[in-house]
């Protein structure tokens, strides 16, 4: 076939058989001559000029008759697209540009391109559960074409042309195609391809792996997919209008799958299809499109919530809402760090909007010792708190603890996250944060040091000493070894500065705080309160 304006080469864009049929390793679909024709001369379902579609319908006339069908002019009222479809596919879409060119095709010429169809007679003996889902009036199953018979339908044309096979539903064929067809489509829909691939268990009974294997795409992609399905409903119509991406969609309904069990599911937690497995997984979506969490920092949080508001209820502690509103004359000044310091019957607790643990208030104002802070601004040295030189003033006994224990866990989960490596765009992004906020890395020696002593408990170092480190990544070839070192030592570099005290927290500590919390960590209270004293500009 060739293409009006051609030079006679054929020219075909990336269509059904060159961008599915031809994928190595596909075992599921075995595609018919007729249809390598029909996806060559259809270009996003809008048909070619006239001159060529010509020649491309006679050739598709051809390779149909040499299979033993024909092309038949069939009433649209007669045709019902196929249940397992994409529902969209067969829907007038009137924001589309699109849609809109291909109904003013079909308008001025009728619908050129055939319809592939089955008998109803056919498909139901072929998937005799979904008869109960075809129209009284449905003579004929759409295969491919729902778009074309969608827009017939629309513009009041009344015959479309179609191939009658139904020797394409041997095996599940019916099935292969579709998937394969909308696989191509450049207005793909994630949710209705991962609809799709869960027919392939429901239906055929097929594991993910044999999935991929049947339709040529690996087992990755196919199980991404079909995690998509444990989202909640308004979660998932976020990714079909790619206001939330794929990635993030995945990794939330990796850690809190939602819905009923489904059948390749290997283990289903008992709370999976409850309102509260539905609730906490939105509140986890509100976390990283509203805040900017990570999927997993904001599942640790909500987590943490739920426990801190079941400790507080057994403990019969009031949690308010909102300290600065219960408490609008200085809520920092009713903060304690333990809730022993305040009497049973002037104890409240809210949650912190940071860490999710519970934050101790008392409803009145607790009496310090000399120099003693609230916790919400222990070690932190806010302004006015400094000596006529400028010099951070002592800090408390209590804030000295509450600093210990919490650089002591603090260097406990670095340690476990420097061990376990980092990608090169998270590393990159690293990197520029320690930029951005002067935390010196690579010529630090006490950074080096703890780096080291970090790669010689986790990684069994062969190196004896820093030098003769540094020394053998120097002259190394190997760029994941060298990357580890420079995700450990600038770790290492964060965390120092972190635990100097002559150091006041500013964004660095924020953004080694995010990362620490994106690994799991969980902040302490002392180092809560720290982060919510850093300015919004820093």
């Amino acid at each position: 076939m060739t293409t009006p304006g051609s030079t006679g080469k054929r020219l075909q864009k990336p269509g059904f058989q060159s961008r599915i049929l031809g994928r190595p390793g596909g075992t599921g679909l075995k595609p018919k001559a007729y249809e390598a024709e029909i996806s060559g001369a259809q270009h996003d379902e809008i048909p070619p000029q006239t001159g060529g579609l010509v020649k491309a319908l006679a050739s598709i006339a051809d390779r149909a008759a040499a299979e033993g069908v024909s092309i038949a002019q069939l009433p649209v009222s007669r045709l019902a697209p196929h249940p397992h479809n994409d529902p969209e596919r067969s829907a007038p879409q009137p924001e589309s540009t699109q849609w809109k060119v291909l109904l003013k095709s079909v308008r001025e010429q009728g619908v050129q391109i055939p319809c592939l169809v089955v008998t109803r007679a056919a498909f139901v003996e072929a998937h005799p559960n979904l008869a109960s889902t075809l129209a009284p009036e449905c003579e004929y199953v759409i295969i491919y074409g729902h778009r074309r018979c969608a827009a017939a339908a629309a513009a009041s044309v009344e015959l479309v042309p179609a191939i009658v096979d139904d020797s394409i539903l041997v095996g599940a064929g019916d099935l292969d195609r579709m998937t394969m067809e909308n696989w191509g489509r450049e207005d793909l829909n994630p949710i209705a391809l991962a609809h799709q691939f869960a027919t392939y268990s429901t239906e055929l009974g097929l594991g993910q792996r044999s999935i991929g294997e049947r339709l040529g795409v690996d087992q990755a992609t196919v199980s991404r997919h079909m995690r998509l399905l444990f989202l909640v409903p308004e979660a998932q119509e976020a990714v079909r209008t790619k206001k939330l991406t794929m990635n993030v969609a995945v990794e939330v309904a990796t850690d809190l799958p939602w819905g009923p069990a489904r059948s390749w599911q290997k283990s289903v937690a008992p709370e999976q299809d409850t309102d509260e497995r539905a609730e906490t997984q939105r509140k986890v979506l509100a976390l990283v499109t509203e805040h900017g969490m990570t999927p997993t920092r904001a599942v640790s949080r909500i987590v943490a919530e739920r426990e801190a508001r079941a400790t507080a209820a057994a403990a019969g502690i009031e949690v308010i809402a909102d300290p600065a509103e219960r408490f609008d004359s200085d809520p920092e000044a009713h903060r304690i760090a333990d809730p022993a310091e305040a009497d049973t019957d002037a104890l409240l607790a809210a949650i912190d909007p940071d860490t999710g643990n519970l934050a101790y208030y008392s409803t009145a104002v607790p009496e310090r010792a000399t120099g003693e802070t609230s916790e919400a601004t222990d070690g932190r040295t806010p302004a006015g708190n400094n000596d006529p030189k400028g010099n951070p003033q002592r800090s408390s006994g209590n804030d000295v603890k509450l600093r210990a224990e919490a650089q002591r866990l603090r260097r406990v989960a670095v340690a476990k996250v420097a061990s376990r490596g980092v990608g090169r765009d998270k590393l990159g992004a690293w990197l520029i944060d320690q930029f951005r906020f002067r935390i010196r890395a690579t010529d630090n020696s006490r950074a080096w040091k703890l780096a080291f002593d970090w790669a010689t408990a986790n990684d069994g170092l062969d190196a004896a000493t820093v030098e003769a480190w540094q020394s053998e990544l120097e002259q190394g070839v190997d760029l994941k070894a060298r990357n580890r070192a420079v995700w450990a030592v600038s770790l290492a570099a964060a965390e120092l500065r972190a635990s100097d005290k002559a150091h006041v927290w500013d964004g660095g500590e924020r953004a080694y705080l995010t990362l620490l919390a994106d690994e799991g960590y969980t902040p302490t209270e002392w180092e809560a309160a720290q982060l919510r004293g850093i300015g919004s500009g820093e």
